[in-house]
């Protein structure tokens, strides 16, 4: 697989069907579901929002129950991330396999610090990809980042370590990356990080600047430049098994803001989330808001919320500042938003 492709803008042209009936005013269900087992955490990064939740944790058989419906309305694949970190959930090596099992595509994002040999044995068999939120370059940052004593950083890149030499033992093909959260405080490690992750194997490095939603923090003027020359660095450490990424829109607005160029999120008829009390909303940003929760799984099916008008309520309601600009899926957004829009002499190519 080219890495460079792993976060293309164009995925949705993949799914040329659903997208016909999308437009079409058909009701589509999602290509994608995050799921989130649990809102527990190991860790105590302290922007993280898991911080202030609750310890919420779903029942290995209602989430089997809730991954059975998920296949019955054909949903492509299951991302097992946040709320808290889901290695946190005592079944999370039996949840995988399950997914799997049901012939559903199934992907893992943790901080890395809690990994059994179980569960590295499942994510490596069974998993597309895993990503790791690495955030640091060694335990100075880690504990600006996560919260953590400096024997916590060594024991994550120790389980990354142990996900390269499995993968290679039993010839997977799981992709296996990292992920850097770009702040003031994390600056200084951004290419030690990046070498660190190609000479231990990892495939791939993203480097990410925290979301903006009302508050101003943009990277300061010094700081932008500082910036744009370690990811340049970072680039030369590219290679044909190693890729570093980073969303230019959000490195954008990073640095020096940026407006949104669209008034309506329509990417939700195809991505959605499901939290560990069994509520499902939009997406991971608008998680907890009831205004924007579509419905409840302890009260009706997958399909039957759906279809119902609460959850068409919920998405006309959608008020995009109460969103980060830019979103994650913003560029899904630009080709949804451009597949709806009129556009002149549109056959002359």
């Amino acid at each position: 697989m080219k890495k460079e492709n792993l976060y293309s803008q164009y995925k949705l042209l993949k799914h040329l069907d659903r997208l016909s009936m999308w437009k079409k005013g058909e009701i589509v269900y999602p290509i994608l579901v995050g799921f989130n087992l649990t809102n527990i955490c190991n860790n105590r990064c302290q922007l993280c929002t898991s911080q202030r939740k609750d310890r919420t944790t779903i029942s290995f058989e209602d989430a089997k129950d809730i991954i059975q419906q998920l296949k019955e309305v054909d949903v492509k694949s299951v991302y097992l991330a946040g709320g808290g970190d889901p290695t946190c959930h005592p079944n999370l090596e039996e949840i995988v396999r399950f997914i799997k099992d049901k012939d559903m595509e199934v992907a893992v994002c943790t901080n890395g610090y809690k990994l059994s040999e179980g569960t590295i044995d499942a994510i490596v068999n069974c998993c597309s990809w895993m990503r790791i939120s690495l955030d640091a370059d060694g335990p100075e940052i880690y504990k600006k980042t996560h919260g953590m004593r400096a024997e916590a950083f060594s024991k994550v890149v120790g389980n990354m370590s142990k996900l390269i030499k499995k993968r290679k033992e039993i010839k997977s093909e799981i992709i296996i990356g990292a992920t850097y959260l770009i702040g003031q405080h994390t600056l200084p490690g951004i290419y030690n990080a990046a070498k660190l992750c190609k000479d231990m194997g990892i495939d791939y490095i993203r480097f990410r600047p925290f979301f903006n939603w009302k508050i101003n923090n943009r990277l300061k003027e010094k700081s932008a430049k500082v910036l744009l020359d370690k990811l340049e660095r970072c680039k030369e450490l590219e290679s044909e098994n190693f890729s570093v990424s980073y969303p230019e829109d959000r490195c954008e607005a990073a640095i020096k803001g940026r407006a949104r160029n669209y008034k309506k999120c329509r990417v939700h008829h195809f991505n959605t989330l499901i939290t560990p009390d069994s509520k499902i909303y939009p997406c991971c940003m608008l998680e907890d808001n009831e205004k924007y929760c579509l419905g409840d799984l302890k009260e009706k099916s997958f399909k039957e919320i759906w279809q119902s008008e609460r959850r068409k309520k919920a998405y006309q309601q959608i008020d995009l500042n109460d969103c980060p600009n830019p979103c994650m899926l913003e560029k899904h957004n630009e080709i949804l938003n451009a597949v709806m829009s009129e556009i002149a002499h549109s056959n002359f190519l």
